[in-house]
């Protein structure tokens, strides 16, 4: 099927438009079969017998192009994701992209059986989110009858095992920077999973070592990759993190108030709250680093670390066409 002047991205529902019914220059065309093609052939498309409108002037010779080869979708994995305040989920990676054709059924057959299974498609994967247990291996069998966009299945049904592990050991704030008022003292809330007990500080952040802070607060998020760019894995099966210090030993801030949390465990999100009123709110103005330490279950030390900006003034800015009005009010009285 040929299709002149089609737009890319536009073929699969786009009409076969014959010469003699074009109202402008005719320069280009796609070709479709209108059939599926065979699985595991090659193909080469040849453009001969054409002609140019005007001067009915013809190819010199058949031109001939390489298209590749048709080929079956395929797996590239079957994984089971257990990550801190997330769903349980099994994902399963294809080759490409997922069709628009609904899954059939049978998409995938998971054993033991898992309750309120629920699977959708997320591009090249399909996941399958419900009811399952930590420390379990399950088997994933995914059918033949999934295709992805070019049209082709999997050669034949294959079946994978995914185990759950426990939770990553975590300490999840809510942000890296956070702004709180003077005179209610400090309230922070923060999820734990899977760790020993905690330590928590806060300590003064003078001037001249904020920007020090500011570029080393996210530095313990950062994965850590081989040689081949690729992520570096923990035996436990999660993503190995780059080595970072408790910044406020390493910079040597002055601590203004310091606490512990119990342990966690047992795969359960905690969540716990910090909080901490100085007698006066003076000693709370400016900029703060909190910093949580603990270790996980394997004796590796984890943390979290955030800026919390005290103060009681608020700002407001109205712009005109010819200035910037700045206001500052203090945010018990409003003036």
């Amino acid at each position: 099927e040929i299709l002149l002047n089609a737009a890319e991205g536009k073929m699969d529902d786009a009409p076969v438009v014959e010469a003699k019914e074009a109202t402008h220059d005719i320069t280009a065309f796609r070709v479709r079969p209108i059939q599926p093609l065979p699985v595991g052939r090659r193909y080469d498309l040849v453009v001969d017998g054409i002609c140019d409108a005007y001067g009915g002037r013809s190819l010199r010779y058949p031109q001939v192009f390489p298209i590749g080869a048709t080929r079956s979708l395929e797996l590239d994995y079957v994984a089971a994701r257990n990550f801190p305040l997330e769903t349980p989920r099994v994902e399963v990676k294809f080759s490409q992209t997922l069709g628009d054709v609904q899954l059939p059924q049978d998409a995938l057959q998971i054993s033991p059986v898992v309750t309120r299974l629920n699977i959708r498609k997320d591009g090249s994967f399909l996941v399958a989110e419900g009811d399952f247990k930590p420390n379990s291996r399950y088997s994933v069998t995914v059918s033949e009858k999934i295709l992805g966009t070019s049209g082709y299945g999997l050669a034949k049904s294959e079946t994978w095992g995914a185990s759950f592990r426990p939770k990553e050991s975590a300490i999840l704030f809510p942000a890296q920077q956070i702004r709180q008022r003077s005179v209610l003292g400090l309230k922070f809330a923060f999820y734990q999973v899977n760790t020993t007990e905690l330590e928590w500080k806060l300590a003064d952040v003078p001037l001249d070592k904020l920007p020090t802070v500011l570029s080393r607060e996210r530095e313990f998020e950062k994965s850590l990759k081989d040689s081949q760019g690729g992520q570096v894995w923990t035996t436990e099966g999660t993503f190995q993190r780059q080595a970072s210090q408790p910044l406020i030993a390493d910079l040597g801030l002055a601590v203004i108030a310091f606490g512990e949390i119990p342990a966690a465990g047992e795969d359960k999100e905690v969540l716990r709250e910090i909080t901490w009123k100085p007698e006066d709110s003076a000693a709370l103005a400016g900029a703060k680093l909190l910093e949580v330490t603990g270790r996980d279950f394997q004796g590796r030390v984890i943390g979290n670390r955030a800026l919390i900006y005290f103060g009681e003034a608020a700002l407001t800015r109205k712009l005109t066409k010819s200035h910037s009005v700045v206001r500052a009010a203090h945010l018990t009285d409003g003036k």
